[in-house]
């Protein structure tokens, strides 16, 4: 039996929705509207990931919330390929955030962000 793509995807998707609780929107809907959350340069949703580390994390500080922020637009690798791999490592398993929690302790939170695909242009 053979799956396409979009049949996982619209398959996770499913699983998010009604399993998790999330809200799966179209990708190209942020576009439009009185308050567009992005243009078609820019992949990362800022508002929602700004909500999601808060929500998400409410019980770390604010300072290591923002080092997570900025730590999804930092890019390291090379090539497109690096960074977008790096960028879907964040996806899949959290950005990491180290605070001191006293007593010479730390912790550990991650930060998780989903949407649907949708499609970025790429002015070079």
């Amino acid at each position: 039996m053979f799956i396409c793509e979009s049949e996982i995807e619209q398959i996770t998707l499913d699983l998010l929705r009604n399993e998790n609780c999330y809200t799966v929107l179209y990708g190209p809907d942020l576009l439009e509207g009185a308050y567009p959350e992005r243009s078609f340069t820019e992949v990362i949703l800022q508002n929602r990931l700004r909500a999601a580390i808060d929500r998400l994390n409410s019980h770390i500080p604010e300072s290591a919330r923002e080092e997570a922020f900025k730590k999804v637009f930092r890019t390291s690798g090379l090539s497109v390929i690096d960074n977008n791999e790096a960028f879907h490592h964040l996806l899949t398993e959290g950005v990491d955030v180290k605070f001191s929690i006293g007593d010479g302790k730390s912790r550990t939170g991650k930060v998780w962000l989903r949407t649907s695909q949708f499609r970025r242009i790429m002015n070079f």
